[in-house]
């Protein structure tokens, strides 16, 4: 399970990079935001 939350954590950031060579603020906005939920969804415990 860790492997897969790995590699969503490394879509969410090329997801990001992608969103910030947009320059547009609602980009900029998305990319940060995704990348935070992918990040806790990573890093906080679930119940299983």
């Amino acid at each position: 399970m860790k492997g897969i939350k790995l590699e969503l954590l490394g879509i969410g950031v090329m997801l990001l990079g992608l969103a910030l060579s947009t320059n547009n603020v609602f980009g900029y906005a998305g990319g940060v935001a995704g990348l935070g939920l992918i990040a806790a969804g990573c890093f906080l415990k679930g119940d299983s």
